[in-house]
């Protein structure tokens, strides 16, 4: 009779213990919508060359958007500064919607055994006053490699479209 009690109570804790593990994985997963957004920054490094940070920056001021490029292998003095129209922002915030990029808020990883590595920094705030932040160093948050080859395209298009009107 102990050990039918012992199997109801150890099956319910099991029971228990999924449930919790499911509601944690639910809210982890949380999707967190970007949108209306005012200020972006998005860098990181790729080799320890002169000029092998790549920062890309959006601003919003006077209802007017503002980007700043600094391609990798280009000296900080020579970014690029352009306006960008409403289709730009909207492009921005599709895919950092797409890959759930508010759920990295608080990232803040390293790999303490690398001394030599790459690294890369997030800031967003958005209208309502609300941001996003996150930080990495040789350690990467769910879809980081999708979203900053998607930004590479996003970002360097302008880059290349500006220099040929140059």
């Amino acid at each position: 009779m102990k050990s039918k009690y012992i199997i109801i109570i150890i099956s319910l804790v099991i029971v228990f213990l999924i449930v919790i593990a499911l509601l944690c994985t639910k809210l982890l997963n949380k999707k967190i919508e970007l949108k209306n957004i005012k200020y972006f920054s998005f860098s990181y490094s790729n080799g320890y060359a002169i000029n092998s940070n790549i920062i890309y920056t959006l601003k919003k001021e006077n209802n007017k958007l503002f980007v700043s490029i600094k391609p990798y292998g280009i000296d900080d003095e020579e970014k690029l500064e352009t306006a960008v129209d409403s289709s730009f922002l909207s492009d921005l915030e599709n895919v950092l919607n797409k890959y759930n990029v508010g759920s990295w808020n608080g990232f803040n990883k390293n790999n303490k055994y690398v001394l030599d590595g790459d690294s890369f920094s997030l800031s967003v705030n958005l209208e309502n006053d609300k941001s996003i932040s996150a930080h990495g160093y040789m350690e990467w948050p769910n879809n980081y490699n999708s979203v900053k080859e998607e930004l590479d395209k996003l970002f360097m298009d302008i880059y290349i479209k500006e220099l040929g009107n140059q």
